[in-house]
């Protein structure tokens, strides 16, 4: 093939196309580690993401794929951090499958000025963006790089051209940071999902055997390294913590069973009580038994406190 243009709203679509069609390596050399979020949003993300987690766990005859991938991380960019993030948890889910029992890198952390990104795949295939140059956008406040177009070709097409790239790349690899690999971590909203689609509630008779079905679900679901029963806080115990330490920064789980309107004092009492040295609460009740009234009151008392109701029948 002849070197052909892309344009910058086809850009991304071809670096999903081309890491989905590799058999052998890709080596993604990116100026951001959101790909795209700015421009294309997080859909686009999404889809860069998926792509790479589908050839990092694929294997041909025996072998992983070379799937290396270096980015470039501002911690002042909220986008960036949470792309990070995801990007740590991809890495630690694979990091096992490294060659002769090493663990295996995935991403790294550029530590070089770069302005431009590029793709070689298969050492064979190559996509190449334009200049990317920094900008500043004072309304979000956020230093952006604006997605470019770029050129597409083989490597018979411009052999100077794909050695530049390919030792740009070999070369950058060797001085990157290796990306942290992060605590197990759990959002609020994530939490309050899964505790939300708990349907094992009917064989429970008591709240212990309740609240004991509920933490053998919760760690079917994630670490359970990062799940406590009946954890002491200060002079008090709370049913359940959920998140890495320390325990401030954790999510407490109060759970309750077959509670009604006369039961609604004695549960906020104890939540403020918690309130005072847990983050982020959750009320789970299990086959609740409060009355219209009784659960606005409820609801109210929760919400001045920021509390998170969840009732499962």
């Amino acid at each position: 093939m002849s070197k052909t243009k892309v344009e910058k709203n086809e850009f991304y679509s071809r670096v999903i196309q081309l890491i989905g069609q590799a058999t052998k390596s890709v080596h993604f050399y990116s100026i951001s580690c959101c790909f795209g979020f700015y421009s294309f949003g997080i859909k686009n993300f999404e889809h860069v993401l998926t792509s790479i987690r589908d050839r990092v766990k694929l294997k041909r005859l025996g072998k992983y794929l070379d799937v290396r991938v270096m980015v470039k991380i501002d911690p002042d960019n909220p986008m960036d951090v949470f792309a990070a993030e995801r990007l740590a948890s991809l890495q630690a889910k694979y990091a096992h499958t490294g060659e002769d029992g090493r663990r295996r890198e995935i991403f790294r952390e550029l530590t070089e000025p770069s302005t431009i990104q590029f793709l070689v795949t298969d050492g064979e295939h190559v996509l190449a963006s334009n200049v990317q140059e920094e900008e500043y956008n004072e309304e979000l406040d956020l230093v952006l790089n604006v997605s470019q177009p770029g050129m597409e070709f083989e490597k018979d097409d411009d052999k100077d051209e794909y050695k530049r790239v390919d030792t740009l790349f070999e070369s950058a690899w060797n001085v990157a940071i290796p990306l942290e690999q992060k605590k197990p971590r759990l959002s609020r909203g994530r939490l309050r999902s899964i505790l939300q689609r708990y349907s094992g509630i009917r064989p429970a008779n008591t709240e212990r055997e309740f609240q004991l079905m509920l933490m053998g679900y919760l760690k079917g679901q994630i670490h359970p390294s990062i799940i406590d029963a009946e954890a002491t806080i200060v002079d008090t115990r709370i049913d359940l913590l959920v998140g890495p330490k320390p325990h401030a920064q954790r999510s407490g789980i109060e759970v309750k069973f077959k509670t009604g309107d006369s039961d609604v004092n004695g549960i906020i009492g104890q939540l403020r009580n918690y309130r005072q040295n847990v983050e982020d609460l959750v009320l789970v009740v299990g086959a609740p038994e409060f009355s219209p009234q009784g659960r606005s009151r409820l609801v109210a008392e929760l919400n001045a406190i920021d509390v998170a109701l969840i009732e499962l029948r």
